[in-house]
């Protein structure tokens, strides 16, 4: 396989981007991956310790980040290959305000369990709205409603924020500009680690 016992890549972009999408072609395509959501990882957390996911999200950011270090200690538990759809920050909507809505996400936790991410980047913020909007038509996924403005400042938040939590953290990131092309991305970083 490559250099390593196990690791972990993320998968990560803001909400509506493709990322479960994509995780579950992935995970059709090389079954022997472990392919998980990282929100779903947390939740099991969560219920193990008697919390609900409504509860959690009402946590203050400090008790929220403990669940995230005990998610991102599980997922370095594991052997082989895991991949985990991940956000670096969060767009809270609010009328008339852009810049100061977004909640960043990424942990030293996070830093500290990440061999490499792919962010998903192949997507114009007309596309985003138009999927965000058909999942909650289709109650799939209940997402706020942003404006189309909205996402790509936040997609631009996103990257500069990962962009520095990856250099921080020695994190090598890379951006995927057409999704068909993530499992090759992914298989050419483990054949080459």
């Amino acid at each position: 396989m490559t250099v390593f016992d196990s690791v972990v890549c993320g998968i990560y972009g803001i909400s509506g981007c493709g990322k479960s999408y994509a995780l579950a072609r992935i995970s059709k395509a090389r079954p022997e991956w472990r392919c998980m959501d990282g929100s779903e990882v947390i939740r099991e957390l969560t219920q193990e310790h008697g919390v609900s996911w409504c509860d959690f999200v009402s946590l203050e950011d400090k008790e929220q980040n403990e669940y995230r270090a005990l998610a991102a200690k599980r997922l370095r538990g594991f052997q082989g290959v895991t991949l985990v759809a991940g956000h670096c920050s969060f767009l809270q909507p609010r009328e008339g305000e852009l810049e100061s809505n977004y909640t960043d996400v990424f942990s030293k936790a996070d830093g500290e369990t990440y061999n490499v991410i792919f962010y998903l980047d192949d997507k114009e913020p007309h596309q985003i709205f138009q999927q965000r909007k058909s999942d909650n038509l289709s109650g799939s996924r209940l997402r706020p409603e942003i404006s189309e403005e909205a996402i790509k400042a936040w997609i631009l938040h996103d990257k500069e924020a990962l962009r520095q939590a990856c250099n921080e953290h020695d994190i090598k990131l890379i951006t995927i500009s057409e999704g068909s092309k993530l499992l090759s991305q992914i298989e050419d970083f483990l054949a080459s680690s």
